[in-house]
């Protein structure tokens, strides 16, 4: 029973799909009636396509932590703001005034975590429209509360583009995968087959054979290498042919 997961590296996937377009463009008319006739083709563009998102990692990975930095930034500044308005009200209210509660005053905010301190410039916000008389004791004009409501619509800006981001990269991830598995399977066709039809040429059905990774990169850090691909009437030593059954499918 086949896998719905990948196998190997992606690194091991696009070096495995290159060296089976190679092969096929070589002896694809010795396979012919044994694969589809768009193997060659497909085995090409989910190789590129793998290929391209692979060296398009690090940039998205850049962007993702740009997004994140600037996040935290606002996050940062408009934390700082509450803590000083919330000191004007402390400072000029009474204990137990119903404005300090709605204002807010000794609620729990964490730069770090960005829709505590949304939720703090709302009740700011909230607060002032419904307890203006205090606001107005403490110094707390409408310039401040302008401020409140421009950095909360920054923080909520901000929290969308990260859910966006997060959304994205799984997309990414799920296309990559399914991409990877449509191209192991496609190899691993190609390879079975090749095995089959150069059974009695030792050279090429090692060729074949070898287009499955005896080890999964993953699991061992190790990377594919280049090797030459052999066709018909090279002079290479003979190898000892490895039984079809042996490939991993």
């Amino acid at each position: 029973m086949r896998s719905n997961s990948t196998r190997w590296s992606p690194e091991q996937a696009v070096y495995a799909g290159h060296e089976a377009v190679k092969l096929l463009a070589a002896h694809g008319p010795d396979l012919k009636g044994r694969l589809p006739d768009n193997t060659s083709d497909q085995i090409g563009q989910d190789t590129a396509a793998l290929e391209a998102a692979i060296t398009g990692r690090p940039a998205y990975g850049a962007e993702s932590k740009a997004a994140t930095g600037a996040e935290r930034s606002v996050a940062h500044r408009a934390q700082t703001l509450l803590g000083r308005l919330r000191a004007l009200l402390r400072h000029s209210a009474a204990k137990g005034d119903p404005a300090l509660r709605a204002a807010g005053v000794g609620m729990k905010t964490a730069s770090s975590k960005a829709s505590s301190v949304a939720a703090g410039l709302e009740a700011m916000i909230n607060a002032s429209v419904a307890h203006p008389d205090a606001f107005k004791a403490a110094g707390i004009v409408q310039s401040d509360i302008a401020l409140c409501k421009e950095m909360h619509g920054e923080l909520l800006a901000a929290e969308q583009s990260q859910a966006d981001a997060r959304i994205t990269r799984k997309g990414l991830t799920r296309d990559k995968n399914v991409t990877q598995k449509r191209l192991e399977d496609a190899v691993i066709a190609v390879s079975l087959a090749g095995a089959l039809v150069f059974r009695g040429d030792p050279v090429m059905a090692a060729a074949f054979q070898d287009l499955v990774p005896r080890t999964p990169a993953r699991h061992n850090g190790a990377k594919p290498g280049p090797s030459p691909t052999p066709t018909v009437g090279e002079s290479t030593p003979a190898v000892e042919a490895k039984p079809v059954e042996e490939i991993k499918a």
